[in-house]
């Protein structure tokens, strides 16, 4: 090898003589290589850096809005939301859920229990599961202790708790032996000095009670919307029936930080799991008992970022590593998984990504503060724009009609971006 650079990956390259190079890189910066004398072993520095905002003009976002969602770091907001029916926002902090106008970020509506405990792995981990509703009336949040909750969109009102319904022997409630030696009606003592003590209630042999599944990462909805998925730190897949409020049933998966994302045909489900090791990916055909797991498919991804999400026909599922690399996995007829392409690589973790609706670009936040906010050709692979210099990491951002673009930074600012042409 005669020369060989470490700068981020090159777009396009061309000789203007034997001893010059220019090339035009991921990082936006066009670089002039110059060739070495003989005998110089060293690396050629370049000589010219030139930032590029965008590679196409029909690739460029100027920045619209910005506000102050949440309360000041270190508090983190980890969740943005977007409901196209009635043009809201919604974001979630470790403070409140917050509903905005999407048209020009006019906070409309504040609710939601405060997130704070089980934010234990890697200082990233969810302030409260949220999703919305499909017919874009309720949203569903957790509590800190995975209880959920179910408020309107518009008022913020609580409509409505999930509750899983955990049946407790009764001599365990009372620290008793056996059921037989609790009385249907104890026998008091005859005095007429002592206070009269009312006798037990008839009561069976077991109640039911209420009980939070500890941390609830994720919500994610069936098409129809009649049913949802959650996923909790004591390591169960939980299926809720929305109208009774009642879980369903349950399965184990394993370890934390699950992500829990559902086809759009509603016949397959995607869990990510985030061991201490190692990433766990786990697919499920569904049915009308669950989830079948003689069909669970598990592939071991080495990687700690739980990001994932279906593609709008449910072909293939793209999974966020935590190098910056998005890999596709292709989805068979018969509904098993294999291997698909790398489709790029940022230069940092990727938080959150956006599909559009042609399924041709792609959107993509990363904690990185050398591509924090960046548009892509998914098909490509090309690098189409990315936020100037400077910009704040990104954690989540949502994709909106007229070419506008909502992201909640690690600042906790709400922005939307605007493509320029449509500006015009």
């Amino acid at each position: 090898m005669l020369f060989r650079s470490e700068t981020p990956g090159v777009q396009s390259a061309l000789f203007t003589d034997e001893n010059t190079l220019i090339s035009i890189h991921a990082d936006f910066k066009t670089r002039v290589w110059r060739k070495n004398q003989p005998g110089v072993t060293s690396m050629p520095p370049a000589l010219v850096r030139t930032h590029m905002e965008s590679l196409h003009e029909d690739w460029a976002y100027d920045l619209e809005y910005e506000g102050k969602a949440h309360e000041s770091t270190p508090l983190k907001t980890d969740a943005l939301l977007y409901e196209p029916k009635s043009h809201r926002l919604v974001s979630r902090g470790q403070d409140q859920i917050i509903v905005w106008d999407a048209t020009d970020l006019v906070p409309l509506k504040k609710f939601g229990p405060r997130c704070d405990k089980y934010r234990d792995y890697r200082n990233t981990a969810t302030a409260g599961a949220i999703a919305i509703t499909n017919d874009g009336k309720n949203v569903a949040a957790s509590d800190d202790d995975g209880l959920i909750y179910l408020y309107e969109l518009e008022t913020g009102a609580e409509v409505g708790v999930f509750h899983e319904k955990v049946i407790v022997p009764i001599p365990q409630i009372l620290g008793l032996p056996d059921a037989t030696t609790i009385p249907a009606t104890p026998t008091l003592p005859v005095n007429p000095n002592q206070a009269v003590i009312p006798p037990l209630p008839s009561i069976s042999s077991q109640v039911a009670s209420s009980s939070g599944a500890k941390m609830c990462w994720s919500i994610g909805f069936e098409p129809d919307g009649n049913f949802f998925y959650s996923t909790h730190r004591d390591g169960y897949i939980r299926k809720w029936n929305l109208a009774k409020k009642e879980m369903v049933e349950k399965t184990m998966v394993g370890n934390i930080g699950a992500n829990v994302a559902v086809s759009p045909s509603g016949k397959m489900l995607a869990s990510l799991v985030t061991p201490s090791d190692h990433g766990l990916m786990s697919f499920f055909q569904i049915d009308e008992s669950f989830m079948d797991q003689s069909f669970e498919e598990r592939v071991t991804v080495h990687s700690h970022n739980s990001t994932g999400k279906f593609s709008k026909d449910g072909k293939s599922f793209y999974h966020a590593l935590a190098d910056g690399r998005l890999q596709e996995w292709k989805i068979t007829e018969s509904g098993g998984v294999m291997p698909g392409k790398e489709l790029l690589r940022l230069p940092g973790q990727i938080m959150d990504f956006q599909i559009a609706e042609d399924q041709e670009m792609i959107v993509i936040a990363s904690i990185s503060d050398k591509m924090p906010l960046s548009v892509w050709n998914l098909k490509s692979g090309r690098l189409l724009w990315q936020a100037p210099s400077g910009h704040v990491p990104v954690w989540r951002l949502q994709l909106m009609p007229d070419d506008r673009i909502a992201t909640l930074g690690v600042d906790n600012i709400l922005r939307t971006y605007i493509g320029r042409k449509k500006a015009e």
